[in-house]
């Protein structure tokens, strides 16, 4: 450590670049699977017919959960007790996912750019930790990889931002 630093500077400095990369790596490896999924590379396809949903008050708005019947696209998998959290009507039938969990998600361009964005905000939160790490070490050639992780700290935002709009632009199409 740098005799420029202050010890409790530095010590909030490792504090936080542990924090970032211990919430980052969950994060980006949980909605990366949630992306696979959504995109139909992971989990088990399939459709449910929506039988009955409930609304649930929740942080001052409304979730709504929908209970219904899940078939595979194979025809390997019944469960009829399967629930989703959508805002869909009773009798319509819905593409969705089984995950290895169990749970059930709904697929498509909306659910995998919105999960994309969240796995980069995950990586640009594990990249802001290393390079609170290398500030903190002071390592003598700080120069060019301080620049390096500046940069990929950069294009992660980007990509969430791109991966948001795009989302957004999804769900309204």
């Amino acid at each position: 450590m740098s005799a420029a630093m202050p010890r409790r500077r530095a010590a909030l400095l490792a504090v936080v670049a542990v924090l970032l990369v211990l919430a980052g790596i969950p994060l980006t490896t949980t909605a990366a699977g949630r992306a696979l999924s959504a995109v139909g590379i992971t989990g088990l396809s399939g459709s449910m017919r929506i039988t009955s949903c409930v609304r649930s008050p929740a942080g001052g708005h409304q979730l709504r959960y929908c209970a219904g019947e899940f078939s595979s696209d194979d025809g390997t998998v019944r469960d009829p007790d399967a629930t989703i959290d959508a805002d869909r009507d009773p009798g319509t039938r819905v593409t969705v996912r089984r995950t290895a969990s169990g749970t059930y998600e709904l697929g498509g361009a909306a659910a995998a750019l919105g999960w994309t964005a969240v796995t980069f905000i995950g990586l640009g939160a594990v990249v802001a930790g290393l390079l609170c790490a290398a500030v903190w070490r002071r390592r003598p050639a700080l120069g060019a990889p301080l620049a390096r992780l500046l940069g990929l700290l950069a294009a992660a935002v980007l990509a969430c931002a791109l991966a948001s709009v795009l989302g957004e632009l999804a769900s309204v199409v």
